[in-house]
């Protein structure tokens, strides 16, 4: 079957996410992350395509990205090949490395710009990894040290510079980025908690004691579970949820 035409945006903005092949890692150590950086910085340059918004995660990428879609595409295939390249040879690996072509979302009005935004950016709380603003490898990072790759003048039409972080802060309605979420539904969310809990020999959460669930929580969230779906599945309150992956 023939591909499906990329929709195009008419205000120029759109959600752009690439991922590792099966969730394949494609970041295996500072340099790797700092590598694809480097990349970024050259053909955003070279293709006139302006980053509002980034964040690495080990097995795929968010964009926020205002262009030409024929700037966009050129843009994604050549830093898909140039860093593939370096990750096959620098691993001795060979295969393809992304999964097939890069999602892209169009973004059409404000609110959906900002939803967006901030979504990209809560990225490493939602696996539970760290606040926003402690993350090294997303474009608030730029804040303070200039990689030369933000242009923080889209954000600032709506937020003030100072009021940035609050606003990154604040959470989500994740029900609104559905299109990232692969079709990971509360059926879906319902699956992934009972095979947690088989591995684990169990097939209730309640049996377990609470650093155990505690434990058993974070590994939701890094199977991409939201603390709105682990609180509906396991009726734990969101509360509790967000207080054991800021641990």
């Amino acid at each position: 079957m023939p591909r499906i035409a990329r929709k195009k945006s008419f205000s120029g903005y759109y959600h752009v996410i690439i991922r590792g092949t099966n969730r394949k890692t494609i970041f295996r150590e500072t340099k790797d992350y700092e590598a694809f950086l480097k990349r970024t910085k050259k053909y955003k340059e070279e293709d006139n395509v302006d980053i509002c918004a980034y964040c690495l995660m080990s097995n795929h990428v968010h964009f926020l990205i205002h262009a030409e879609l024929e700037n966009l595409t050129l843009f994604m295939r050549r830093m898909g090949i140039s860093y593939s390249a370096y990750f096959n040879k620098k691993y001795e690996c060979s295969g393809h490395l992304f999964q097939d072509r890069f999602k892209s979302e169009v973004i059409e009005d404000e609110k959906y710009f900002l939803t967006a935004y901030r979504y990209i950016l809560r990225n490493p709380t939602k696996a539970g990894i760290c606040d926003p603003e402690e993350y090294n490898w997303s474009s608030l990072y730029e804040l303070n040290y200039d990689r030369g790759i933000t242009d923080f003048s889209f954000i600032n039409r709506y937020v003030e510079k100072d009021d940035l972080m609050k606003f990154i802060g604040e959470e989500n309605d994740d029900l609104v980025m559905e299109y990232d979420t692969c079709k990971k539904d509360d059926d879906w969310a319902k699956e992934v908690l009972k095979k947690v809990l088989d591995e684990r020999g169990e097939t209730a959460l309640n049996m377990f004691d609470k650093n155990d669930r505690n434990e058993i929580i974070s590994c939701l969230v890094k199977e991409g579970l939201t603390i709105s779906q682990i609180s509906r599945v396991t009726e734990i309150s969101r509360s509790v949820i967000r207080r054991t992956i800021k641990k």
